[in-house]
């Protein structure tokens, strides 16, 4: 559905399957055509096909059998654990080990045609009236040099739209971790009032209550005949218990590490690292490695809380100082353009998967 609306007319299937679990799948997910018992060399000829009958194609494969269909197709797509020879020959491998991405893929692709079309019509329409200027209107040599650089300074900003875009997203993304911080300390703050309010209201109920009795012989005569006595006092004042409190240990300054570059993530941390924690951390992240979408390598910083992945694609820092867990990046230009922001959901979603692991 999601293809559709961004302008995908034809949707079919190409499989080695039998007729009828490959006609229950394609009819389920809405294809348009379905190419049943097909053999794996046959494939490329079905993409052929397509084509002959003036489609544009993009092929999805993963295998072996794949890879002259995903070479004949106008575009191929493969995905991660798929078969080097599929990732080798796709023109796009998604990072991930699933289809869900297809729409941004689409919506990139249309965004980046878009932005070239406008770039060219910026470089050619000040141009072309500018040597129709020189013929009619008697344009000089310093208005076409004028003209000439406007064009390329317009045309040079409208290739830098998508950083802008890009910085947006990533101030978006920083404002809703703050939210979530705020409402994580918010709920800790209500969770220690309420906390020290069971407190005195326990206080409350085992305070001693001392009566005195005029004459306790009547008292001690009228409870060996059975008789109910009823004793009536006033209950203590909550407020006038003093309830007796360790005495504040002054915190120490909160650590500071701007110098790791830019927060992409924080959220509080539920209890203190220690040695055995730490090797826990890098034992999960080199066990784990295979889910980032880059290759990166760790170790411990020698004097802060913070696990450094070694990448030359994206420098990180997962941070794990008292009470708050943090992810850092040096995001240089070049680094915003190649890493995508999908990347750097997953290596947040990293660090968050091995935090909830270890209960952190």
């Amino acid at each position: 559905e999601g293809l559709r609306k961004r302008g995908i007319k034809h949707i079919a299937i190409i499989s080695g399957d039998h007729d009828a679990p490959t006609r229950k799948l394609a009819e389920s997910l809405g294809m348009d055509r379905y190419f049943a018992q097909v053999l794996p060399a046959d494939k490329a000829e079905y993409v052929e096909r397509l084509q002959k009958e003036g489609k544009k194609v993009c092929f999805v494969g993963d295998g072996i059998n794949d890879s002259i269909a995903l070479k004949k197709a106008n575009v191929s797509i493969s995905l991660r654990g798929a078969t080097s020879i599929a990732t080798d020959t796709a023109h796009i491998v998604f990072m991930e080990e699933g289809l869900s991405k297809l729409c941004d893929l689409r919506d990139i692709a249309r965004d980046l045609d878009r932005n070239v079309k406008r770039s060219w019509q910026l470089i050619l329409a000040p141009n072309g009236l500018c040597i129709a200027g020189a013929f009619t209107m008697g344009f000089g040599v310093m208005m076409s040099v004028l003209t000439n650089n406007v064009a390329a300074l317009a045309a040079l900003a409208n290739g830098m739209l998508p950083l802008r875009r890009i910085a947006q997203a990533q101030a978006e993304s920083q404002l809703e971790q703050e939210k979530r911080v705020a409402e994580g300390l918010a709920n800790q703050e209500s969770g220690g009032r309420d906390e020290r309010l069971g407190t005195v209201l326990a206080e409350v109920a085992l305070t001693e209550v001392e009566v005195e009795v005029d004459d306790p012989e009547a008292v001690l005569n009228a409870m060996t005949e059975e008789a109910p006595i009823v004793l009536h006092t006033n209950p203590p004042d909550p407020s006038a218990i003093e309830i007796e409190t360790e005495p504040a240990i002054p915190e120490a300054p909160p650590m500071r590490f701007e110098h790791l570059g830019e927060c992409l993530y924080e959220r509080p941390l539920k209890q203190r690292i220690d040695d055995e924690l730490k090797r826990a951390i890098l034992d999960a992240a080199e066990r784990r490695s295979d889910q980032l979408p880059f290759q990166a390598g760790f170790r411990w910083h020698s004097s802060e809380p913070v696990l450094m992945f070694q990448s030359n694609l994206l420098p990180l820092s997962a941070v794990f100082a008292p009470g708050r867990l943090a992810i850092h990046a040096k995001l240089s230009m070049a680094t915003r353009m190649l890493v995508t922001e999908g990347n750097r959901r997953r290596a947040i979603r990293f660090i968050e998967e091995i935090a909830d692991e270890l209960g952190l």
